[in-house]
């Protein structure tokens, strides 16, 4: 999700985005996405100009009412997310990856010890980050099918 895309960003550079979710259905996938069309895109469009205005870095809009208070939450989750170091980016981002990874092997893999790979992670709020994913799992499931609940 755009979580993971955050970190993988933020662990190489200083370079910021704005990422727009929008939920819906799409008609047709070209590989100029301006030709691409349906309501998922045209809600990410129209969430771009809004990020701008609103100067927030993540928003989502999948037309329910829902979406004020996922917002909301969002902004708030980037009150730390802005704050990860590229070394916290880079633990953050390596257990996205491997989710089930010990503390002892993310150490190994970052080239740091287990204690060094558990502060990173305490100060990067990653089972703060975990909480938010399960809200956002929680109430936009699947939508494949046209569905979003």
């Amino acid at each position: 999700m755009c979580y993971r895309l955050k970190a993988a960003l933020k662990r190489t550079a200083l370079l910021e985005v704005r990422i727009a979710i929008g939920l819906g259905s799409v008609t047709m996938i070209d590989n100029d996405i301006a030709k691409s069309t349906g309501t998922a895109l045209t809600k990410s469009e129209e969430l771009q100009d809004i990020l701008k205005s609103k100067k927030q870095e993540i928003m989502i809009d999948s037309g329910r009412h829902l979406d004020v208070y996922m917002n909301s939450l969002l902004k708030m989750a980037l009150l730390f997310m802005n704050e990860w170091t590229e070394n916290a980016a880079a633990t953050v981002y390596e257990m996205f990856k491997t989710p089930h990874i010990t503390q002892a092997e993310l150490g190994k893999k970052l080239g740091v010890q287990q204690a060094t790979a558990s502060r990173r992670l305490n100060r990067a709020h990653w089972q703060e980050t975990q909480e938010v994913l399960s809200v956002f799992k929680h109430y936009y499931k699947d939508g494949s099918d046209g569905s979003i609940d």
